[in-house]
């Protein structure tokens, strides 16, 4: 049987985060890039990054920016290095690679935002469990 889960405690319905960010690519050229992060979808974050062809999304967990924040982490598409004052972001496709640089400090004010709104751990309650079933194509 499939139960909802309690309500978290707090805000039931919060509002996702769209946080801008400045990126820096190839040690000189900076451009904007977006943090977001949607309580409905609490185990994701997304990297949105302005291009001359517009926005690119990258998604990826957020525990890995958490993690990635503390020591190198990622062993696929995304992964990222730190250091005392910056994070470098590795992103890997098959047209290619690029290392953008984010300041570490940001970083880590974008990641305490979405941990205002979920808590690590807590991530569970947040999920609609019948729609997350249904998409999968099982009966809701």
């Amino acid at each position: 049987m499939l139960r909802t889960p309690p309500a978290p405690a707090g805000d039931p319905d919060p509002e996702p985060l769209d946080l801008p960010l400045t990126a820096c690519l190839g040690g000189h050229t900076t451009f904007a890039a977006r943090l977001g992060y949607d309580p409905a979808r609490p185990y994701e974050i997304t990297l949105n990054l302005q291009a001359t062809t517009g926005w690119i999304e990258w998604v990826f967990a957020r525990d890995l920016l958490a993690d990635g924040l503390i020591a190198p982490a990622g062993a696929g598409d995304v992964r990222l290095h730190p250091d005392a004052d910056d994070v470098v972001v590795e992103l890997r496709s098959p047209n290619g690679q690029a290392l953008i640089v984010f300041g570490r400090a940001e970083l880590e004010h974008a990641l305490e935002a979405t941990e205002d709104l979920v808590l690590p751990g807590a991530e569970e309650a947040h999920v609609d469990w019948r729609q997350a079933w249904a998409s999968l194509g099982g009966a809701a």
